[in-house]
């Protein structure tokens, strides 16, 4: 190998740069949480979570898994402490790598490519653009789906126009559902790069942030009800009490924090954003609810009138 070309000189660099980032020393800064405030740390954890979301989905095998109270479980435990190691990792990495850089890493929209430059590897900025362009394609396309599934369902139940519970003939996929969904994903954030001042990373934060308040809330009533269920089933004990409380305490952290003490425009108004979506969603959800089971009273056909005895002995 010729370690006079540049692509030979790369992982001689990575390597060199790893050893300097192990043997350099803790940065002391980030592991006292130097300068962080509560709500800053909240809004952090919000969209750590967001990033964390989907770990869950090794529950839906549970009839193709072989064992699945015991791999499922595994499943999620692990699955969960691999990502969070990773993203712990991550996020160390870019903020140290960003010391005393003349733009702070929240307004950097290409971190990865920054860092490239910093360490004179702009070898590396196109196919860290490339994998960043396919897996943010990829994220985006698991949302659409997801998220088109419930649009669906909504759907067939009657919450929602029946149009949009309607599947395609060919392939029984929900067409229309994917397709509002995947015009959503587009208009919303199109329209919010015109508004003076937001960069693309604003969006990204806004977005994640609102999105994993549903994710807390929704994993919040899952650790209430978990041990309640375990208790009618007869099975419950004291460790899950415990865990079930540990888990509700730590979702309440973010929640708290996303109110008090107040975070910086417009992170201070997502929370009554969501309050009031949430209010919205249950109020139209118990009124087409009511109109289905009256339309359904309405439309039931009358109950045929008992044979007169003339007519059964004939």
């Amino acid at each position: 190998m010729d370690y006079n070309q540049p692509h030979s000189r790369v992982p001689r660099r990575l390597y060199k740069l790893t050893a300097k980032w192990l043997f350099a020393g803790l940065d002391r800064a980030q592991l006292t949480l130097k300068g962080a405030s509560l709500s800053g740390i909240a809004i952090g954890v919000n969209i750590a979570i967001f990033s964390l979301v989907g770990f869950e989905n090794p529950t839906a095998f549970g009839e193709e898994a072989r064992d699945p109270l015991v791999t499922i479980p595994r499943a999620l435990i692990l699955g969960l402490i691999l990502s969070g190691i990773l993203f712990v990792i991550f996020s160390y990495t870019e903020v140290l790598g960003f010391a005393g850089y003349k733009t702070t890493l929240d307004k950097v929209d290409t971190p990865l490519n920054v860092l490239a430059e910093l360490v004179g590897m702009r070898i590396l900025i196109v196919p860290l653009s490339f994998g960043a362009m396919i897996g943010s394609f990829a994220a985006v396309s698991a949302c659409v789906n997801s998220s088109a599934r419930i649009l669906y369902s909504m759907g067939r139940s009657g919450i929602l126009h029946p149009m949009v519970g309607s599947a395609h003939r060919t392939f029984g996929t929900p067409y229309i559902a994917v397709t509002i969904m995947s015009l959503l994903f587009f208009i919303i954030p199109a329209a919010l790069l015109f508004v003076p001042g937001t960069q693309l990373l604003d969006i990204v934060g806004y977005g994640g942030t609102l999105t994993a308040f549903g994710f807390v809330g929704a994993y919040f009533l899952v650790s209430v009800a978990a041990p309640a269920y375990l208790k009618h089933e007869g099975i419950v004990r004291r460790r899950d009490y415990a865990l079930a409380g540990a888990a509700a305490l730590l979702l309440l952290f973010p929640a708290i924090g996303s109110v008090y003490p107040v975070p910086a425009w417009p992170y201070s108004v997502f929370p009554y954003l969501f309050l009031v979506y949430m209010i919205v969603g249950v109020v139209w959800i118990r009124a087409r609810r009511k109109g289905i089971s009256e339309f359904a009273g309405v439309n039931q056909p009358a109950p045929r009138a008992a044979p007169a005895e003339s007519d059964a002995s004939n």
